[in-house]
């Protein structure tokens, strides 16, 4: 699997295949002609609150340190490839050659993606914002703890010294990881994709979904065994919530819970044998193919829960259908804190001890349920397609930009 961390510089262009392009400038969309006055108020509020680093100062002091850390520790072993970013005049500088899928990770598929993750960042910063000085970020490419678990404590510990004063974007934060508490979260990959919003449209507008009395009295969940502990054994399994879930099947008869993907990785770090065998004769049976959310809209109540980080495009996808979202997390994505409990959804707790009680307080309040899936539903159009999430990603860069400068 793919670690990356993109470098962003308003002088060099390089992407992660090795290749480069021409910067093709147009002119910069306006916050104001992209949402109205009291959500961009609400989205400019929330980036003010994920973040030091967009209202105060950075130093380059704190930048270098960084870069020299990663070129000392990462570079040279292409778990981290970099980027450098122009809106200017592109120049490829990686001398260390073009990374391959199998240099980059065990699964190609999932390199490909997170090399496309980073290239419509790539696009998107080019098409959209325009500088008004020189200024650096760093990107993270990857769920920040997938990257960082087998560190050695020494490193762990100089990683999260620098990450305090030095400016990382990422898509999601992670309990275990003090580093992540100081970076500024945007939209992950997956929201940030082409068809993001297509898709998002089409649940909103879909006839196949039916209206909420009409759904299934269920709390339905499909998903990999993926979790927020590696590397997977059988002591790390009671920090994994979805299996933890699995184990819970006979106490919650309303939960209809399938896996989609029973051994996630290939990695004989990440999964030892005696884990695997457990997992395979115990779980099995369970195992289902991916179904889509129109599919997931014939029901009431759709989980979601964290696997290795945020579970990305799954929260705006469940509230798009209308139906009311469980939310069972520990990573938070940018927008959370924009969102209610019990208004546009429901929190349960990491433990699954409060699932009965929410279940059967909305299946005796019928009406308190269809109103939190509306609410939900209302919630994600207004921030949660492409207008709002542009939106978001200006106020980010602006703020970044201001933040450097006050600094120089």
């Amino acid at each position: 699997m793919l670690a990356g961390i993109l470098f962003f510089k308003t002088d060099i262009i390089l992407l992660l295949d090795g290749s480069c392009y021409e910067a093709k400038r147009i002119h910069p969309i306006e916050l104001t002609s992209l949402v109205d006055a009291s959500t961009l108020k609400i989205l400019d509020e929330c980036s003010n609150a994920h973040s030091q680093f967009l209202k105060g100062k950075i130093s380059q002091d704190s930048i270098t340190k960084f870069k020299i850390f990663y070129y000392r520790h990462f570079y040279k072993k292409n778990k981290f490839p970099v980027f450098q970013y122009s809106f200017k005049k592109p120049k490829f500088i990686n001398h260390s050659g073009r990374w391959s899928c199998k240099e980059l990770g065990d699964n190609p598929s999932n390199t490909l993606a997170l090399i496309s993750d980073a290239k419509n960042l790539l696009r998107w910063l080019e098409k959209n914002y325009v500088p008004n000085s020189d200024f650096e970020f760093f990107y993270l490419v990857q769920e920040p703890y997938i990257i960082t678990w087998n560190l050695k404590p020494k490193i762990l510990d100089k990683l999260n010294e620098l990450l305090a004063e030095c400016p990382l974007l990422i898509g999601c934060n992670h309990p275990d990881l003090p580093w992540t508490k100081n970076a500024v979260l945007i939209p992950d990959g997956w929201i940030r994709r082409d068809d993001f919003s297509a898709k998002m449209q089409d649940l909103f507008g879909s006839k196949k979904i039916k209206p909420f009395y009409q759904r299934q009295p269920k709390v339905y969940f499909r998903a990999g065994l993926t979790g927020p502990k590696l590397p997977y054994t059988m002591k790390n399994m009671a920090a994994n919530a979805r299996q933890n879930l699995l184990q819970m099947l006979r106490a919650f008869p309303y939960l209809d819970y399938k896996v989609t993907n029973i051994s996630t990785f290939t990695d004989e770090k990440k999964e030892d044998e005696e884990y695997k065998k457990y997992i395979l004769e115990k779980f099995s049976h369970l195992k289902c193919d991916p179904v889509d959310f129109v599919e997931h809209a014939k029901n009431k109540y759709l989980l979601s829960c964290d696997g290795i980080g945020a579970a990305w495009s799954r929260v705006p996808y469940i509230m798009a259908t209308g139906s009311v979202l469980f939310l069972n997390a520990q990573c938070e994505q940018y927008f959370y804190r924009l969102m209610k409990n019990q208004e546009t959804h429901v929190v349960i707790n990491q433990d699954f001890s409060n699932l009965d009680t929410e279940f059967h307080k909305l299946e005796n309040n019928p009406e308190i349920a269809e109103k939190i899936g509306s609410k939900g539903k209302e919630f994600a159009k207004r921030f949660l397609t492409n207008a709002p999430i542009d939106a978001y990603m200006l106020l980010v860069l602006k703020k970044l930009e201001s933040s450097y400068s006050r600094a120089h």
